[in-house]
């Protein structure tokens, strides 16, 4: 690593390494990973120098490359497992067989990423700004890869795929307020991102892992070049056939009071054929805000966290509202709204019906899980050494998880069943996160 500084103005970093993993074979055991990173203090500059206004300002860029070696250990050579078969007897007799596909040619998945950040302090600090933008791609993606029954069967790690994330990052930090007894600090943060599969190799779509697999039809996810990770995949809702849609329904071999399914391709057919991509689990943005306020001995910390645009499929709600296959009764109040010739306007179809679908994996149960968090409350009081003699006493009164607003019709909307990015958020009965409230005592001697 070498860092250079000129005048206390010009900053220049540069590091290189070689990192090496026994997980590898051969000379893909090593990776080598250089980064760069380039920073100019305007404020140092005479034209900014004595600036009363602004006190600290700099320009940023940096360049790196980082290696992942996620796999397990011995991924990369076959393996032994233990078999029994019968030779056409009734006794079984024990052995072995190849376990994995070797693959020794599997190497370091490498991540280049470009910044260009802006720090900003006026007002003799008690403003801050830091404005970040990312560029990130990921090259030689790790991932599992099933085998063909005909060529052996299993599953086999390989460097199959390339993908993308950019975005923006920007962070707040302000003393809005101060007096003799009273002070504010606050924080904010906020930031977007935008993640794209570039390449898939010689694939452009892999289904996703099977969940809730005896209520969905297929995998509800999917894994397509040109599209972001957490993808789900499935039916557009379009509600339910009213009295006077029945000729429609017909050429769908459907009823008044049947759920109503796009038909993505056009054939007259509702089947596997019409699903598609529905909706995504990443949000759109995040953004959290801290205030620390003390007026003489009592100190408040309040910390509230949002995120937005983020979709989550509540299987939860779908199996307790209406039938599905394996969700053979109603126990959600709003169950009680369903289609009648006297109550068309109903939120689901009718449940006695034999000639509707029941897709769970669709937009009539993928729901927009944003939400708005108070994530901490806490309320301190200090009695300082001089009132007890012998020692100082901070009590605290705190709240986890102390408030939730959102539209969410489950539990929790940020928590999940499935996870990792390659699988979007669903909800099959997840357990809430819990409200937490406790009682401190901090002595100081």
């Amino acid at each position: 690593r070498i860092a250079y500084s000129l005048k206390d103005r010009y900053l220049l970093t540069a590091t290189y390494r070689a990192d090496g993993t026994s997980k590898f074979q051969g000379a893909n055991k090593w990776g080598y990973f250089p980064s760069a990173a380039l920073a100019w203090r305007l404020s140092e500059e005479s034209f900014l120098k004595n600036n009363d206004f602004i006190s600290n300002l700099k320009l940023r860029a940096s360049w790196g490359q980082t290696g992942n070696q996620g796999i397990d250990a011995y991924a990369t050579v076959s393996r032994i497992a233990a078999i029994s078969t019968n030779f056409g007897t009734t006794a079984l007799f024990p052995g072995s067989s190849i376990s994995g596909a070797d693959n020794p040619y599997l190497k370091w998945e490498t991540t280049t990423q470009t910044n260009i950040g802006l720090d900003l302090s006026i007002l003799n600090g008690k403003l801050n700004i830091t404005l970040d933008y990312f560029d990130k791609l990921t090259t030689d993606l790790l991932h599992s890869v099933q085998i063909p029954a005909y060529a052996g069967g299993g599953t086999a790690n390989r460097n199959i795929g390339e993908m993308s994330n950019k975005g923006i990052e920007a962070v707040i930090q302000a003393t809005p307020l101060v007096t003799n007894d009273f002070r504010w600090d606050l924080s904010f943060n906020i930031s977007s991102y935008k993640n794209k599969l570039l390449s898939l190799g010689l694939d452009s779509i892999i289904g996703g892992s099977s969940a809730a697999g005896s209520l969905t039809d297929g995998s509800p996810f999917i894994i397509q070049v040109g599209e972001p990770l957490g993808a789900f995949y499935g039916y557009e809702w379009e509600g339910i056939y009213t009295s006077k849609e029945a000729d429609q329904a017909a050429i769908y071999k459907f009823m008044p009071g049947d759920n109503k399914y796009l038909d993505f391709n056009g054939d007259s057919i509702i089947n596997g054929d019409d699903k598609h991509i529905i909706g995504y689990a990443a949000p759109k943005f995040i953004w959290a805000l801290n205030n620390d306020l003390s007026f003489k001995n009592f100190e408040l910390n309040i910390f509230i966290q949002g995120v937005h645009g983020r979709k989550v499929l509540n299987s939860t709600y779908a199996s307790a509202a209406t039938l599905l296959p394996d969700a053979t009764s109603i126990t959600h109040v709003d169950g009680k709204d369903f289609w009648t010739v006297n109550n068309e306007d109903a939120t689901f179809a009718n449940p006695f019906s034999s000639t509707t679908k029941k897709f769970l994996n669709s937009t009539q149960f993928l729901e927009n899980a944003s939400y708005i968090k108070v994530r901490n409350i806490a309320l301190a009081y200090n009695i300082d050494k001089q009132v007890l003699k012998y020692f100082g006493l901070k009590l605290t009164l705190s709240a986890q998880n102390a408030l939730t607003l959102t539209n969410y019709k489950g539990y929790d909307p940020e928590v999940s069943t499935t996870g990792g990015d390659l699988d979007g958020a669903m909800d099959i009965g997840a357990y809430p996160i819990a409200r937490t409230i406790s009682f401190g005592l901090t002595a100081t001697f």
